[in-house]
């Protein structure tokens, strides 16, 4: 079930004008993203960055995605998929910052 939202599409018609009125308030929006594959990570980070999001943090330890009954794989425990995310991050985002989320044990 992981973390219930309303999904990419609605935040793009609703962020806007929350960003707006953030930055009208001199205050940065910040969002924490979490995919299923790198090219999804990095469609996100791109969508993200069009409706004017300031900071994306690209979650990849998030527990909470399930599939079924099964969890899914966490990509921070799996280097070769935390390269692949961290690549289509990186260059959907190009010259903005990027903040990679790990969880750490």
């Amino acid at each position: 079930m992981g973390l219930p939202n309303r999904g990419i599409t609605f935040y793009e018609s609703f962020l806007p004008v929350f960003i707006k009125r953030a930055h009208q308030r001199n205050k940065r929006v910040r969002v924490s993203i979490v995919a299923s594959t790198p090219r999804e990570y990095g469609e996100l980070v791109r969508r993200c960055l069009k409706i004017g999001i300031d900071e994306i943090e690209v979650n990849t330890s998030c527990p909470n995605v399930w599939k079924g009954s099964k969890q899914k794989e966490i990509p921070a425990f799996n280097t070769i998929l935390l390269n692949e995310i961290i690549k289509e991050s990186s260059k959907a985002a190009r010259k903005f910052k990027l903040d990679i989320a790990e969880r750490l044990k």
